[in-house]
């Protein structure tokens, strides 16, 4: 396994690119994953079918587009809705293969589809869920625990069950600055010393003219893919 991709994690089915580095230690994958650079989980994640930027921070046990149930079907139990039983760990099962529905007629049910997409430089609470379907934006904040069922603005902090607006990260002149510098696509190892992010103001107009100069240089970072 690529050592472009750090910590031990398990991928269930389907298919994880990463640009590196990443580091999915101890977490669990299933579905179409992309993964950007720099960004980590912490251990006891879950991760359905999701786009994540780069340069973002899952706190543990946190799960990501987690599976649904149809909620107007007969039973919400998957064998009326997943005749492979893959979604109830039975795959091959002859008795589940016995009862499984051979056709849905109905399919305006409210079960969400769809990814969850998180933006660059988004930072996610401890045991959160983000739904399938939910758009996090560029440098989100969620605050541990919330369940996030719908999109959140750039630079938005949420927080509760379900989640909602708490407090912005940066004024509006700030954030629209960040937001057209777009510095998580660019190589800030080029970056001369000193190197203090803590000077948000600072360090956009700082990158903002290496920008403009073109001594700020698009990442080009390594991919690896994973299947299972």
């Amino acid at each position: 396994m690529s050592t472009d991709i750090l910590g031990q994690f398990k991928l269930i089915s389907g298919q994880i690119t990463a640009e590196a580095p990443v580091n999915l230690s101890n977490s669990i994958f299933s579905g179409t994953i992309t993964i950007g650079a720099f960004s980590y989980f912490n251990y006891g994640c879950e991760v359905g079918d999701a786009e994540i930027g780069r340069y973002c921070s899952v706190g543990q046990h946190t799960l990501i587009a987690p599976g649904e149930h149809p909620m107007q079907f007969l039973s919400t139990h998957p064998f009326t809705s997943d005749p492979s039983g893959v979604s109830a760990g039975m795959p091959d099962n002859d008795d589940y293969a016995r009862i499984a529905c051979t056709g849905i007629s109905r399919r305006n049910t409210p079960k969400r589809v769809g990814m969850a997409r998180i933006g660059h430089d988004v930072w996610i609470g401890a045991r959160a869920i983000i739904l399938r379907g939910v758009t996090l934006g560029h440098g989100a904040v969620v605050a541990a625990g919330a369940v996030v069922t719908k999109d959140v603005e750039p630079y938005r902090i949420v927080g509760g069950v379900p989640a909602t607006p708490i407090r912005w990260r940066f004024p509006s002149d700030l954030r629209i600055q960040i937001l057209d510098l777009e510095w998580w696509n660019y190589d800030l190892s080029g970056l001369a010393e000193p190197r203090d992010y803590s000077d948000v103001e600072a360090m956009v107009e700082r990158l903002g003219e290496l920008k403009i100069t073109g001594a700020l240089k698009p990442l080009a970072p390594r991919t690896s893919v994973c299947t299972a």
